[in-house]
């Protein structure tokens, strides 16, 4: 129930792309360029296609989104 939840700002501080739900204040800080918004309710088979497409990823991508991830922070 967190606003701004801490824990998502330290990861992106690092640089490191996040995945979170879409509630309270997350959607602030999260999109497709940092990580993914997945709904509120998201089912198991779900996040683990989420996950796994991340995964997959050419690292180049992965690379743009730990880039992005940190100048949202910043």
């Amino acid at each position: 129930t967190e606003g701004v939840p801490v824990s998502i700002m330290e990861a992106l501080s690092a640089g490191i792309p996040v995945f979170a739900t879409d509630v309270g204040g997350i959607s602030e800080l999260i999109d497709d360029s940092v990580g993914k918004l997945l709904p509120s309710d998201i089912k198991p088979v779900s996040l683990a296609q989420e996950i796994n497409s991340y995964y997959l990823l050419p690292a180049s991508e992965k690379k743009v989104m730990r880039i992005n991830a940190l100048k949202k922070f910043e």
